[in-house]
């Protein structure tokens, strides 16, 4: 990822948030669910722009449920781990045993996996929660150090 591909992630998001924000305002309610990443919490090397972007939508996500609060709109970010998405399996090498779905954390999440934990911000379980980034990676790292 360039930084300008970075810039575009990060202001892609504020302005995408900004524009479904204004009717959620309008009617005082909502619930909005950002989607960053485990690497906004581990520095890399190989991936130092990717993972500055992830930590823009972190913070973002929580200044941005401070302003909302007074809206009661809620605002919290899923921060996943490795998924597998159609990118992440593009430009990775996969430890094929880390796709089998064997019950154990040792693997890849699946989307499913990763939605599921945004219909729990975005449903009923959520009403009272807001400015939270919740990791979404079977208790791993982004990367294998």
């Amino acid at each position: 990822m360039t930084s300008s591909d970075a810039a575009r992630t990060l202001t892609g998001k504020v302005a995408l948030v900004t524009g479904v924000a204004r009717g959620m305002m309008a009617r005082r309610q909502g619930r909005i669910v950002t989607i960053g990443s485990v690497a906004a919490f581990k520095g890399r090397t190989n991936a130092s722009i990717y993972a500055v972007a992830k930590a823009g939508v972190t913070h973002y996500t929580r200044c941005l449920a401070d302003q909302l609060r007074p809206y009661d709109i809620t605002v919290n970010c899923i921060a996943p781990g490795d998924t597998r998405t159609g990118r992440f399996m593009g430009t990775r090498t996969v430890d094929q045993n880390r796709l089998v779905e064997t019950g154990t954390l040792d693997r890849i999440a699946t989307v499913d996996e990763v939605a599921r934990v945004v219909e729990v911000f975005a449903g009923p379980p959520g009403a009272f929660v807001s400015g939270q980034v919740l990791r979404v990676d079977g208790g791993g790292q982004c990367w294998p150090a």
